[in-house]
């Protein structure tokens, strides 16, 4: 496939890479999967699926951190004195 007409079928395509003689493109293809498409010289040579890793782990380690140093501020900072 020519790389003219993959772009006419998939006008949602990104460049991602970009070098001399080569050019990979991006399709986004819902959320949790998207296309790699890599042309050389005008033409598709390599066509790749791949699923987006889960961001949630690394979400909930900051949202633990961020409980930490909410816990661990002055104890006397909240408390009232007669």
């Amino acid at each position: 496939m020519s790389e003219s007409k993959f772009l006419r079928q998939n006008k949602e395509a990104v460049i991602s890479q970009l070098n001399e003689d080569k050019k990979v493109y991006r399709v986004n293809k819902g959320e949790r999967f998207y296309m790699l498409a890599t042309f050389e010289n005008g033409e598709l040579v390599s066509l790749e699926e791949k699923e987006l890793t889960p961001q949630w782990p690394r979400q909930r380690m900051m949202d633990e951190n961020d409980s930490y140093q909410q816990n661990s501020q002055d104890p006397n900072q909240n408390q009232r004195w007669p």
